[in-house]
């Protein structure tokens, strides 16, 4: 799973969400697999208002190249494909501020009522100072979670007794 999070240059969404402001929303481009150079994305709008969510999604068109272009070239080519509500947000939220890419497990509780899910392999790379995708600085190295993640699997399987679903 790999996603690009968007903010406005002074923070505004990263603010809202560690104010704790009860209305908050995320701008985010998600697409699976490694490719970097052919993307078939999603872009989605998280929004939250109280203990709600809700995203806005639409699919994007395969092509769009994170290894050759800069991040304005990039606004440009997703601009015209976007539906209006989505436009809106995408104009305010235009600046890229983190790229992420990591594995997830999913668990459900043997009676269905409960799911968790467990990201692990996390890279994170900062976007804000860059004119091109940062596709090889990252902010922590993904090594150091490795000892979390075993604990985390063993909490869900064996203590909370939910089972691994493999899609």
């Amino acid at each position: 799973m790999n996603n690009v999070y968007f903010d406005t240059p002074q923070l505004d969404s990263y603010g809202e969400n560690l104010s704790g402001v009860s209305r908050c929303k995320k701008l985010r481009l998600r697409w699976y697999g490694q490719d970097q150079q052919n993307i078939a994305g999603t872009l989605e709008l998280k929004c939250k208002q109280s203990a709600q969510g809700w995203k806005l999604s639409q699919p994007l068109s395969p092509g769009l190249d994170l290894t050759r272009h800069s991040w304005q070239h990039i606004r440009e080519q997703l601009r015209p494909s976007l539906k209006p509500e989505l436009l809106h947000y995408f104009d305010r939220y235009s600046w890229p501020v983190l790229m992420n890419a990591y594995q997830r497990d999913y668990y459900l509780s043997f009676d269905g009522n409960i799911r968790v899910t467990l990201d692990f392999g996390i890279t994170s790379y900062d976007q804000r100072l860059s004119l091109l995708p940062n596709l090889h600085r990252e902010v922590l190295p993904a090594g150091k979670m490795g000892k979390c993640l075993r604990l985390n699997q063993l909490v869900c399987s064996k203590l909370l007794g939910l089972i691994l679903i493999v899609y």
